[in-house]
């Protein structure tokens, strides 16, 4: 192949920006692969070592998440030791406990178990999981953009200011972010492969159903999505191929692979409850923002206190659901408005830092990406059969948060996919710059 020099290029070249995209164009696939993950693990890395302390943030969550794993690794059990926390209602009893979903609290006991409690170790594991996210909005991009494209979304994610910050912040947004960005890219695989081929391979699709199974066992949200997303996948194949016997076949797969994950969880939860549990938080969340005085956000005033020597976690759950049920039913209209209000506010670009310069530069990322994201998700919509699977999973993971309450914390997962979106809006951007100025060069 012809070599072209860097500096005849740059001579010729109407500008820097047209060097830089035939640069990326000419580029191998693997090796901006490994450029892109390799610069979000090395800035992920270095904020953990640099910036972060070596402890535990006081954060009522991450107590609770904390002390579980404790009690795993001593051979306690799924037990929970925290308690009250700063006069907010009792969430999971001191005991055996459903309301804290297991797979971080089993992640920080393996952590614990292998490197004692040293949360950097965890910070940097963390921040590990976040930057192979990374490769994985590359990877799904490459399916629906090109290689410059999917690099350009790839580099978004990995400069994201708060994709970087929860790396070395113990709680779930991160890792829900890259059980996400794995879920797409797996789903992305399997559109790809019947849309392109005619059959559907059995690695993505084994690897998609347990991903979201490992998903449900992480955040309720996940719970929608696996019931969602190989539904449409495996409708969009039959209509593609109308092959019964192959669609039957990997449904009953899925279901198979995603019940033996749960599984365990749920019979526990039999044992301990006497009925089948998921979660015993639902009935809090949805009360947190269906009630009288509700704004939308994160507020207990409307939770009452009940006593947890007559109500157990289980039963105060109900209570709760029953509260919130009994307020949407006789007041349709305003669960309506809430919910409409929801999804806003989920959008909502203000950070939680109130000044100084963090706030600025937050709140200038935030608007920045969510602007991009914005013109890229209407762009999709004039291809809507590439961008289903992103746009799908979008609605059903904001849909599974809004019905309860929102907070902005709740968005941080979704970075992969506003990644891609807010490449494509990008592109859409090059695109009018290009037919502006090919408008205005004059006619020879």
């Amino acid at each position: 192949m012809k070599q072209i020099d860097p500096i005849a290029r740059l001579r010729t070249s109407r500008n820097i920006h047209d060097v830089i995209r035939t640069s990326i164009v000419d580029t191998s696939p693997a090796v901006l692969l490994c450029l892109v993950v390799g610069l979000a693990l090395g800035l992920r890395v270095a904020y953990v070592i640099f910036l972060v302390p070596d402890a535990f943030p006081v954060w009522r969550d991450t107590a609770h998440y904390v002390s579980i794993a404790r009690n795993l690794l001593a051979g306690q059990g799924y037990i929970d030791t925290v308690g009250y926390w700063a006069n907010e209602p009792l969430y999971s009893d001191v005991g055996p406990t459903s309301h804290w979903l297991p797979l971080y609290p089993f992640f920080l006991a393996g952590m614990f178990a292998f490197f004692g409690e040293f949360p950097r170790a965890i910070f940097l594991a963390q921040a590990l999981l976040s930057s192979l996210a990374v490769g994985a909005v590359f990877l799904s991009s490459r399916q629906l953009f090109s290689v410059r494209l999917a690099f350009l979304a790839a580099l978004l994610q990995s400069v994201d200011l708060y994709d970087i910050y929860y790396s070395g912040f113990p709680s779930t947004e991160s890792f829900t972010a890259s059980l996400l960005a794995g879920a797409l890219l797996l789903a992305i695989l399997c559109e790809c492969s019947y849309r392109r081929q005619g059959f559907m391979p059995w690695s993505p699709w084994i690897g998609l159903a347990i991903i979201l199974g490992v998903g449900c066992l992480h955040r309720s949200t996940f719970a929608l999505l696996a019931v969602v997303m190989p539904t449409y996948i495996l409708l969009t194949y039959f209509a593609k191929t109308r092959n019964v016997k192959d669609v039957l076949f990997k449904g009953a797969t899925a279901c198979f692979l995603l019940a033996t994950v749960i599984s365990p969880w749920l019979i526990r939860n039999y044992s301990l409850w006497d009925r089948p549990v998921y979660e015993s938080k639902v009935g809090i969340n949805l009360l947190i923002g269906n009630n009288a005085r509700a704004t939308g956000e994160f507020d207990l005033d409307f939770v009452p206190r009940l006593d947890p020597e007559l109500y157990n976690e289980l039963e105060r759950d109900d209570e709760f659901r029953r509260l919130a049920w009994q307020w949407i039913s006789n007041h349709p209209f305003d669960a309506l408005g809430l919910f409409i209000k929801k999804n806003i506010l989920i959008w909502n670009p203000v950070p939680r830092v109130q000044a100084g310069t963090l706030f600025w530069i937050g709140l200038t990322w935030s608007v920045v990406i969510l602007s991009l994201a914005c013109l890229g998700i209407l762009r999709s919509l004039w291809n809507i059969q590439r961008f289903a699977l992103p746009l799908l999973m979008l609605v059903g993971y904001v849909f599974s948060i809004t019905v309860a309450f929102a907070t902005t914390r709740y968005r941080i997962p979704l970075i992969p996919i506003l990644a891609i979106f807010a490449a494509n809006g990008i592109s859409l951007l090059c695109s009018l710059r290009r037919t502006r100025y090919t408008h205005a060069e004059p006619a020879h």
